[in-house]
């Protein structure tokens, strides 16, 4: 799945926005201890399943990822999803890996 990047600068951090093609697009997002933020359904379908795998790393190492999932997402509906993760020593998170149908 090809994914889109747009600069986006929150809490002074240059952070970029992802989208799964035209199905679902993160609109805001913050990796630090927590990894939350909101997720829209861009198509004009309801999707009945959101996947978001986030991968972790700490000095350019990947160490794991975060997960996040959610069942049903109506049409040009948003979600308010945190990742879940049992790592806490990572430095910076990567492109989050988008599924839905």
């Amino acid at each position: 799945m090809r994914k889109m990047l747009i600069g986006l600068a929150l809490a002074g951090i240059a952070v970029p926005v992802f989208a799964n093609e035209d199905k679902v697009k993160i609109l805001e997002w913050n990796c630090a201890n927590t990894i939350a933020g909101v997720a829209q359904n861009t198509s004009k379908t309801d999707l009945s399943y959101v996947a978001l795998q986030i991968p972790l790393y700490k000095n350019d190492v990947k160490v794991g990822d975060a997960i996040a999932n959610v069942s049903g997402i109506d049409a040009g509906g948003k979600w308010a999803f945190k990742a879940i993760t049992f790592l806490k020593d990572f430095d910076k998170c990567g492109a989050p890996r988008i599924t839905a149908f």
